[in-house]
């Protein structure tokens, strides 16, 4: 008989063990758990707690703890007493990975390859009040009962039953030679008050350790609203600690709280529960996924983006109605050049992660090659707030497309003069010439050149003299080029008549033209340009401590100013120093350009700061800097007379501003 039960518990083994998955508590028979206490007394009062060890078995079932009966002992006519106790659960006779550290409980699959037949252990903390109150409220005067513990077999109706432990009513005592398991306790340090808590939730934790037995984890357990259990944030290797919980990062509602203690003779130990409430108004993340950061887009710009629960309910209002988003794509302005809306749809049911998209077309008239940002905007309320929060996310990108757009060219100086705008400008060895250009390619280059309007009576050999000046730059950019100092230089251009051509190429090697028909002559003097001579810079010294010094310039044409001498240690200003300006005898057309921090170089310049006006006669010729930096500083006319036609380049003084010690 003994040969033939073997054999059909070898059968249901291997039939188990090749299902696939099967955990050993589905193979039906008997569970044989024994039950051991750390205390053989029990007060009268019923205070105190007594852990209890559960042991399955090698091969043994497992099942659930589910009553605690005491009976009278020897007593035929007295009725057990039995207890509802909260489930538990004990393990089957199986070993695996699963089951080690904190997971005592854990079931063992037999698919996995680590699983084998062995005993476990398991211990859990019952109040002696919910254990031992009922029995010694029916039989005050008893002085002994016998403890059984029992409960269902695992996927299974049979029940089963524990070994009987004796308990005597008194002072309760250890059971011989075996630590007592850790009673551990942990209690919040936050006011309950503040409930539901947000940011930092301060715990502190004990392991209430029997004499003689020493601590190998003390643990505390935070389990979510989703049933996420965390049990490796919150660990310490000493019998008492405080943990700081940062509850942004968890879901709002509850969070549950557990203390356990393991010591190093093997038990464990675990407290009550505790439930409490966090709140964090956290708001969903917003990203845009695409295009990446300074991501180069050609065409077409394809973006994305994402919205992605944090913490807390929400609902998604929308900028263009519930569930939208709005995507602009803006200048370097700030302007809104294209927007499209999108509507936010959830990647997966419950995966809290709501993604959009939208196309633009960048290589239409409204959008240049040039720098551009993303910018991704949506409305959302969350649950527990009565507004709706706009949130917002940005991304710089830059378009860059072949095309066949010219760049943008102006001919500020030389130009045509007089009352009909016919007069021919006139080019010495002051002149210059004034151009801007600006191109969403960028301005690679200018080229400057004379060419000749009647070659066999006054232009020598040569067709055209050009000049090549590299740029190099974006945006609109304004340059300053005195030709005067090129018509002296090798191919030497004779005076005579000549179109002025300005050519400016992008970076795509489209070209634009401007003309303006013009005269050399090296023979047009100062005379005639307005009776306007001399240049100065005029500098008001500052030998104040910590400030500019000069503190300010003015750049004029006339003669020396007029000065008197300050009083020691007080600055030169304008009620003491005044600038002589001589008036134009003519109208004029000027063009002032203000350097800062770089000035004229040779040859073609570009000004921080420029202003192109038309004068009348009597009109003089002066601006002024006020410095609140150091740095260097110039500023330069090109002025052209509107009744002789003579174009002049006045290059003002270099101001170099130092701060004062």
């Amino acid at each position: 008989m003994k040969k033939q039960l073997s054999l059909v518990t070898l059968a249901l083994i291997v039939t188990a063990c090749s299902g696939g998955g099967i955990d050993p508590v589905a193979f039906g028979g008997k569970a044989s758990i024994s039950v051991a206490t750390d205390t053989s007394k029990v007060d009268p009062s019923g205070t105190g707690v007594t852990n209890v060890t559960f042991t399955s078995a090698t091969g043994s079932l497992g099942g659930d703890v589910s009553t605690a009966t005491l009976r009278l002992p020897g007593s035929t006519t007295s009725e057990p007493v039995t207890v509802a106790l909260t489930s538990k659960t004990v393990p089957s006779g199986f070993t695996c990975g699963a089951a080690s550290g904190l997971n005592v409980a854990a079931s063992c699959s037999l698919n996995d390859s680590g699983t084998a037949p062995g005993q476990r252990v398991v211990t859990y903390q019952f109040s002696n009040s919910e254990l031992f109150g009922k029995a010694l409220s029916t039989y005050p005067a008893a002085q002994n009962f016998e403890l059984t513990f029992g409960g269902k077999v695992a996927n299974s109706n049979a029940t089963w039953t524990s070994n009987t432990v004796p308990i005597t009513v008194g002072a309760a005592t250890s059971a011989p030679g075996t630590p007592a398991a850790p009673r551990p306790t942990f209690a919040i340090l936050n006011s309950a008050q503040n409930q539901p808590y947000s940011n930092i939730l301060s715990v502190s934790v004990s392991a209430n350790l029997s004499a003689g037995d020493e601590i190998q984890k003390l643990v505390l357990e935070v389990t979510d609203n989703r049933g996420l259990t965390d049990t490796e944030s919150f660990t310490a290797a000493s019998g008492s600690a405080n943990f700081s919980i940062d509850t942004t990062k968890y879901p709002d509602g509850n969070l549950t709280l557990r203390a356990v203690a393991l010591t190093k003779s093997g038990a464990t130990g675990t407290s009550a529960s505790q439930t409490v409430q966090i709140r964090n108004l956290v708001p969903p993340s917003f990203q845009i996924i695409k295009p990446t950061l300074n991501q180069v887009v050609a065409t077409t710009l394809d973006a994305q983006v994402q919205l992605t629960k944090q913490n807390s309910d929400f609902t998604i209002t929308g900028t263009q109605g519930a569930g939208t988003t709005t995507l602009n794509v803006r200048d370097y302005r700030g302007n809104v050049l294209l927007t499209a809306p999108a509507t936010l749809r959830e990647t997966s049911p419950g995966s809290g992660i709501w993604s959009a998209s939208a196309s633009f077309d960048m290589n239409g008239k409204l959008v240049p090659n040039n720098a551009y940002t993303l910018e991704a905007v949506t409305k959302i309320k969350l649950d527990a707030e009565t507004s709706e929060r706009i949130i917002t996310q940005s991304t710089p990108f830059t378009s860059q497309n072949s095309n066949l757009r010219p760049p943008s060219l102006l001919l500020h100086l030389p130009t045509f003069f007089g009352d009909t705008g016919t007069g021919i400008p006139v080019i010495n060895r002051d002149s210059g010439a004034f151009v801007q250009a600006s191109d969403d390619d960028g301005v690679k280059q200018l080229q400057l050149q004379f060419v000749c309007k009647d070659v066999a009576s006054t232009c020598g050999d040569s067709g055209s003299y050009a000049y090549n000046y590299p740029v190099d730059a974006k945006g609109v950019i304004p340059l300053f080029v005195h030709i005067g100092q090129a018509i002296d230089a090798q191919p030497f251009v004779k005076d005579g008549n000549y179109t002025l051509r300005a050519t400016v190429t992008d970076g795509s090697n489209n070209t634009t033209i401007q003309e303006v028909p013009v005269r050399v002559s090296r023979a047009a003097n100062d005379a005639l340009v307005g009776g306007l001579t001399t240049m100065r810079t005029l500098v008001y010294p500052n030998p104040v401590s910590k400030e500019p010094n000069p503190k300010a310039a003015v750049w004029y044409i006339g003669d020396p100013a007029v000065c008197d001498t300050p009083p020691e240690g007080e600055p030169v200003d304008t009620d003491t120093c005044v600038p002589v300006t001589t008036p134009s005898t003519n109208p004029v057309r000027v063009l002032t350009a203000v350097y800062k921090k770089t000035t004229e170089q040779f040859g073609v310049s570009s000004p921080t700061e420029m202003s192109v006006r038309y004068l009348p006669a009597g009109a003089r010729l002066a601006s002024a800097l006020t410095f609140s930096e150091a740095g260097v500083y110039q500023i330069s006319f090109l002025v052209e007379d509107m009744v002789t036609g003579v174009v002049k380049h006045y290059s003002g003084g270099v101001v170099n501003v130092k701060i004062n010690p």
